[in-house]
Order: structure tokens, then C-alpha cells, then sequence
């Protein structure tokens, strides 16, 4: 399953669970919680202007964009990253914060309903 518009592909997870349904399914569920959770924690951060947390939050998620296939949203969480531990441009982390979301949860209710699928 690869979404060109909101640049995920479960390419990757695929290859690591081969034909194991239960593993897929137990993947994307941790993703989809990890990822609300850690979405959720930088959101709360920002509101706070508590760049630590965001800096935290964003490294975190990283990974997990990356086995999904999600180059550039993990790409732009590299930059919050970076910009957070910086201190710099607040307006610009949150500009950045609030289109990755977007892009987030969209593909975690597509990801949501694949699962239905399974």
C-alpha cells in the first residue's frame, strides 16, 4: 500500500514482517499510537514553548516515519529537531509542526482503515 499524496509506503514493513498478518498488524498499531502520542506531546510542548519536549518528541518519531516510508515528514521533523535545539524560530517549528500534523493524521486514519483490511 504506497500514497503517493501523503508520501507513505508500507514497503518497508512489509519486508520485515513477510507474510506475518499478526506482525503487520501489531506494527501499525504501534505506530498509530506512538505516533497520535508523540504528535500529542509536541503539540502540548509548543503550547508551552517547551522546545526540550518538542526536540524530544520530534527525534523520537523519526524512525518510525522512516519505516513507513515517510522520508520527508521524517526529514522535517529532523529540522523542528535541529531549529528546537537551537531555540530558533519558534514560528517556523510551529509552521512546520502544524503541516506535518495534517499530513500525520491523515495518514493514520488511512492507516486505520487498512487495518480493517487485515
Amino acid at each position: 500500500m504506497k500514497n503517493t499524496d501523503l508520501q507513505y509506503s508500507l514497503q518497508q514493513v512489509m519486508e520485515l514482517v513477510g507474510n506475518d498478518k499478526e506482525m503487520l498488524l501489531t506494527l501499525l498499531q504501534l505506530f498509530i499510537t506512538n505516533s497520535t502520542t508523540s504528535l500529542n506531546e509536541i503539540s502540548k510542548a509548543l503550547t508551552e514553548n517547551d522546545l526540550q519536549n518538542v526536540k524530544k518528541h520530534a527525534h523520537k518519531i523519526r524512525p518510525s516515519c522512516k519505516i513507513f516510508g515517510m522520508y520527508k515528514i521524517a526529514e522535517d521533523f529532523a529540522t523542528i529537531e535541529a531549529l528546537s535545539e537551537e531555540k530558533k524560530n519558534t514560528i517556523k517549528i510551529i509552521e512546520m509542526y502544524n503541516e506535518i500534523n495534517t499530513k500525520m493524521l491523515q495518514i493514520i486514519c488511512e492507516l486505520k482503515e487498512y487495518i480493517k483490511t487485515i
